[in-house]
């Protein structure tokens, strides 16, 4: 049987640091998503880009929560979702 956690909330001063830790953790299982809220989608996707990750498509405002799909250096995915 194979299970998926669907979200995991962690609050934080500074989520794309976290995100980096998450990164490295992910290094191990490449099929491991982390989902991060953020106040403001775009300054968080400006700041990751500049330390080297890259959106995936655009900010899908369709939804109850809009979110960013991420992909860090290593091409591990993760998301930023608005609170």
């Amino acid at each position: 049987m194979k299970a998926n956690v669907e979200r995991m909330n962690v609050e934080c001063v500074d989520p794309v640091h976290l995100c980096a830790f998450y990164r490295r953790r992910a290094a191990a299982n490449p099929r491991s998503c982390v989902d991060i809220a953020v106040d403001c989608l775009e300054p968080a996707v400006v700041r990751a880009v500049r330390l080297g990750g890259m959106p995936i498509g655009g900010i899908d405002r369709s939804g109850e929560r809009p979110f960013q799909v991420m992909e860090d250096p290593e091409g591990n995915v993760f998301r930023f979702l608005a609170r």
